[in-house]
């Protein structure tokens, strides 16, 4: 549940901000992850981990920092509240999957899914909106849907069966990591390629600031799992 009322929040990141320069930020989940264990089970943290969080957040700082009339990117406070949802999600991921077998938790978790879906139609604005994107919604829309959510149903049975098999949360949320360069390079192709659709900003001083600031957190999350 908490997965599919994230959504809300990262689509609006997006839709307010730059979309590489925002999902380089996802290199704060294993950070975040640390700290709820430290908070919530009680784990301790070392000096090697507090460094590592550090530089994090150097990385971050680097990355959603820029001159103009606000501090942040656009979408930062989005971002973050995902973020920090999924952070919280990937715990008790991993805690559930030492009580459960994969399979057991797979089909708890698209029960949850489904459950979500259904409580966002209580508010009545939310409900406006999906009933009104409904009679809006073209063949061509839910072709899109359809292929996002396939490949998001995928992306998500992937990591969760990764946690299920892994020595820590710590190890699968750094592999994970790799998704900001993809989203860098990806971003400047479709930009290049259908600027209509795809406009993201591609300038080379812009580009240099994303790659440094994600070598520097990915640097950081190194440190802090090792």
């Amino acid at each position: 549940m908490i997965l599919i009322y994230s959504y809300g929040f990262y689509a609006k990141a997006l839709d307010q901000g730059d979309t590489s320069s925002l999902v380089i930020l996802f290199k704060l989940i294993p950070v975040l992850t640390v700290l709820l264990a430290f908070f919530v089970l009680g784990q301790t943290l070392s000096m090697r981990e507090i460094l590592g969080f550090i530089v994090v957040m150097v990385g971050a700082i680097a990355v959603s920092v820029e001159k103009g009339k606000s501090f942040f990117i656009k979408g930062f406070t989005m971002i973050l509240i995902a973020i920090v949802m999924w952070s919280v999600m990937t715990l008790l991921i991993d805690y559930g999957l030492t009580k459960i077998t994969f399979w057991e938790y797979m089909l708890l978790d698209n029960f949850g899914s489904a459950l979500a879906g259904v409580t966002l139609l209580i508010h009545p604005t939310l409900r406006a909106m999906v009933m009104q994107g409904i009679r809006s919604a073209t063949a061509g829309k839910y072709h899109w849907f359809f292929w996002n959510n396939f490949l998001d149903f995928l992306g998500q049975m992937s990591i969760k069966k990764a946690l299920s098999i892994a020595p820590s949360a710590g190890l699968v949320t750094v592999i994970m990591q790799v998704q900001s360069f993809y989203a860098i390079v990806i971003g400047l192709l479709l930009t290049l390629l259908i600027p209509t659709v795809i406009k993201e900003d591609i300038a080379k001083k812009t580009l240099i600031k994303k790659t440094i600031g994600a070598l520097v957190m990915f640097a950081g999350i190194y440190i802090l799992l090792q």
